[in-house]
């Protein structure tokens, strides 16, 4: 993982790939005990307008993360059943 000293940090050419990265991290931050672990991503502005770029609120910016979620969830091995769950 980049982000050492020194070290260059490249930008995910694709949500897909922010999030495979953001599951990379957590598996590596559950291989070194840790239990809860804190990930910030920028959510891409979807159905933005020029007055307000979340014209759905706290529910459009809600069905945009957990569309995301999905790619970190596949790639730390949730089932279909678990990824469908609302209690997350």
């Amino acid at each position: 993982m980049a982000g050492g000293k020194g070290e260059e940090v490249k930008a995910p050419e694709s949500v897909a790939g922010m999030m495979q990265e953001v599951a990379a991290a957590i598996r590596a931050g559950s291989r070194d005990g840790l239990k809860r672990m804190l990930v910030e991503v920028p959510l891409p502005i979807t159905g933005g307008t020029e007055l307000d770029d979340w014209p759905g609120g706290i529910g459009q910016k809600y069905q945009t993360m957990r569309a995301m979620l999905g790619e970190t969830m596949r790639e730390l091995g949730f089932d279909r059943e678990e990824m469908e769950a609302k209690d997350f």
